[in-house]
């Protein structure tokens, strides 16, 4: 069905990232380990957490395929506490932020321009948000780390996500960002805390 169109579009994208080596991989909001599993037989060596409301689900699937890779903890996007102190080298953030509760995102932006949204109470509040979201993912980011988001974007989405995360520290990472991937289907941004050049 659609969601498995889905889940193929995803995968897709996650194949593309290109993670090599030892690493710790968080997926935020990674629902019952769909992706988590992938990226298990993708990065055979690496570390991956899964970090969903439902994490008991999760953690019954990998009983039951016998799945010792991935772990699962408690929490969300909007609540980190089960990870406080840990850090990754690849944090991914796939189908969360166009179904986060408080993050509603313009649906038409050409019906104003973006210094007035900006300015108006409703941008000020959603870039509040977005900066509080940027900050508390960086804190869990390794020094050399990644975060990669995927999810259904119109340009002026990632424009605004660009523009508060970059406010506190973590910048679109050119080489890993392709602005065709851009669309209402799945596209992928990559931030990092090296500003570009």
């Amino acid at each position: 069905g659609v969601d498995f169109n889905n889940i193929c579009l995803i995968a897709n994208l996650i194949q593309k990232i290109g993670l090599t080596g030892n690493k710790t991989v968080l997926d935020i909001g990674g629902d019952s380990g769909h992706m988590a599993f992938l990226m298990s037989r993708l990065w055979p060596d690496s570390n991956i957490t899964v970090l969903d409301k439902y994490s008991h689900i999760g953690k019954e699937w990998a009983n039951e395929i016998n799945e010792k890779r991935v772990g699962f903890k408690d929490g969300q996007l909007s609540d980190l506490k089960e990870i406080e102190g840990c850090k990754y080298d690849l944090i991914l953030i796939s189908r969360v932020f166009n179904n986060h509760e408080d993050l509603n995102f313009p649906i038409h932006p050409n019906a104003f321009d973006t210094a007035s949204y900006l300015e108006s109470q409703e941008g000020k509040n959603m870039m509040k948000m977005l900066r509080d979201i940027g900050m508390a993912v960086k804190n869990h980011l390794a020094d050399d780390g990644h975060l990669v988001i995927i999810d259904g974007w119109l340009s002026f989405h990632v424009l605004l996500i660009a523009k508060a995360f970059e406010q506190v520290g973590l910048f679109v990472d050119i080489e890993r960002f392709d602005p065709e991937e851009v669309s209402l289907r799945y596209g992928r941004i990559a931030f990092s805390t090296s500003k570009p050049d």
